[in-house]
């Protein structure tokens, strides 16, 4: 599905995440320390040891906890560079922003599930969940200075959430009979809109997959949108599926969110989506900077093929 220029997408995504209450759904979450053991498992009564999984991990994932590892280790050496330092305050507002993009019109019952489930999907237990958290409050720390929000970014802003929007989901793959059967599992499901976020995560090639699939609030009239995704928003009740939609890039399958809601006329909450967005972008940059300039060495030959093969 097409989607707007970067900062229109993310300047709508962050709409709604803009809140600052306590997120009760990470209290539970935080990570314990690691407790070292010579037998991680048993098959049966047979033990299975470290040696045993080393091999299958670092191919199986070993390139995306490389690159995280990197990343963050790139953002401590350069903030300690810095003299930039972050708070508890600031990483509960990265946990706060996590959740609220991915669950911004659920109640705090429902985030705590969805919330779970997907970080299940993605697998970000607590060790890899903290890790994010302290990476994005890192470079969030670093570039926020930097972030000037112009009348010519507020105006373009403006333009994009002028006229009647919706929120929703979406699920987008190459195949139509895969977009088909994602749908069934979808309608045939007792919790719709939690099996949706689950399979957004899973097999979405959307750039929203990261958050359940929601999508930034679309304009009715934007004509960045293909008109048959528009057509279909425009009559789709909040948990309600779409039929399977063909669009340029692949198969689309919808779920509605309801209707996007108004920005505050005095500005401010427009603004300070702006500003989100901008550090995110920023925030991208930088990382994409600290890991191009990482030291990295692959010694391990399982670990070197899954790096090697990103």
């Amino acid at each position: 599905m097409r989607t707007p220029p970067l900062t229109l997408l993310l300047v709508a995504a962050l709409l709604n995440g803009c809140a600052s209450n306590p997120s009760e759904p990470f209290a539970a979450l935080a990570p314990t320390p690691d407790t070292a053991r010579q037998t991680p498992a048993f098959l049966g009564a047979t033990p299975l040891q470290w040696n045993d999984l080393a091999a299958p991990l670092a191919e199986a994932a070993g390139r995306a906890v490389v690159e995280e590892l990197a990343i963050t280790h790139a953002a401590r050496g350069e903030a300690a560079a810095r003299g930039v330092t972050i708070s508890d305050t600031d990483l509960a507002r990265e946990r706060d922003l996590l959740l609220t993009s991915l669950t911004p019109s659920a109640s705090s019952a429902q985030r705590a599930r969805l919330a779970d489930r997907v970080r299940r999907e993605r697998g970000l237990g607590p060790t890899r969940f903290a890790l994010l958290v302290e990476r994005n409050a890192l470079l969030r720390a670093m570039v926020r200075d930097q972030i000037e929000v112009t009348p010519a970014d507020m105006e373009i802003a403006r333009d994009a959430t002028a006229g009647e929007r919706r929120l929703a989901r979406v699920i987008t793959v190459p195949d139509r009979d895969q977009a088909a059967r994602l749908r069934d599992q979808v309608i045939q499901a007792e919790d719709r809109r939690a099996t949706f976020i689950e399979l957004a995560v899973a097999h979405s090639t959307d750039p929203t997959a990261t958050r359940g699939g929601l999508t930034e609030p679309i304009g009715l009239a934007d004509p960045a949108y293909p008109e048959r995704v528009r057509r279909a928003l425009t009559d789709l009740r909040v948990g309600e599926v779409s039929p399977v939609i063909a669009v340029e890039r692949g198969f689309v399958v919808l779920m509605g969110e309801g209707d996007a809601p108004p920005v505050a006329s005095d500005g401010r909450p427009l603004e300070e989506s702006v500003r989100l967005a901008k550090e995110r972008i920023a925030m991208d940059r930088l990382a994409a900077r600290l890991l191009q300039n990482a030291d990295v060495r692959i010694l391990d030959p399982s670990l070197r093929w899954s790096w090697e093969s990103r």
